[in-house]
């Protein structure tokens, strides 16, 4: 099931692709990469540091640091 839909997927991509995008005919595709590559933004992170320990994480190889873990990762997002 999930592989026909991931084919159904794919298949309605390709047919809605702006044609901006599409290659024309006899092209090999290479002529729009550089109009593709221009409209990337790189990502931007905020300057923030989430550090384990401060959420109750223990370098000591015994202490459970999952819980930590998760607190950090649930404050960052």
């Amino acid at each position: 099931m999930r592989r026909h839909f991931l084919i159904l997927v794919a298949s309605l991509a390709c047919i809605a692709l702006p044609q901006f995008v599409r290659p024309a005919a006899g092209d090999d595709g290479w002529q729009v990469v550089p109009k593709i590559l221009s409209r990337i933004q790189a990502p931007q992170f905020p300057a923030r540091d989430f550090k384990v320990p401060d959420y109750g994480a223990a370098p000591d190889g015994k202490t459970d640091c999952g819980p930590a873990f998760k607190k950090a990762i649930s404050e960052c997002s």
